[in-house]
């Protein structure tokens, strides 16, 4: 399901199904790849089984600034050129997004093993290109104490300083 319902909005990447602590129970996240020109969704409908129509209220993990006007990632509705040129013309239209769209739950991954792994990173933008994060934690758990030595005398010599 997460697979059909991630493609009305864009290329899916990944789906999972995470467990969220509270009311919601389970949830399922769909990692898409996004044109950042596009304007953000509130909601998606779709049909089931027996044709009957559902709302699917949408919320996105690790947005970065996005316009309460226009919807659109990489700016506020303080710098949006499409609610300043309304202004200029004596038109004012009230925001048609809020800050709900933005998930606010941690949850866990339920992977095949039946563990369940916390998620909490989040992104930055910078120059149209979301950045995700890498988890330094796993980073840190695949190295060894040799190559760990070895990349700290790399960058030490790289910066012109003795090691200690």
């Amino acid at each position: 399901m997460g697979w059909k319902l991630g493609s009305l909005l864009g290329t899916v990447v990944q789906v999972e199904q995470f467990h969220v602590y509270g009311e919601q129970g389970r949830i399922i996240k769909c990692l898409i790849q996004w044109d950042l020109q596009r304007k953000l969704r509130k909601s998606i409908t779709a049909k089931g089984v027996f044709e009957e129509t559902y709302i699917v209220k949408l919320q996105y993990e690790k947005l970065p600034t996005y316009c309460f006007f226009c919807g659109i990632i990489g700016h506020d509705e303080r710098n949006c050129i499409a609610k300043i040129k309304l202004e200029m013309c004596g038109s004012d239209f009230p925001l048609q997004f809020d800050n709900t769209l933005r998930a606010q739950q941690n949850g866990c991954e339920d992977n095949a093993h039946g563990q369940r792994q916390m998620t909490t990173e989040s992104s930055t933008l910078t120059e149209g290109v979301v950045h995700q994060p890498e988890s330094i934690w796993h980073r840190l758990s695949e190295l060894t104490v040799t190559e760990h030595r070895a990349n700290t005398c790399q960058n030490t010599y790289a910066q012109g300083q003795s090691p200690q």
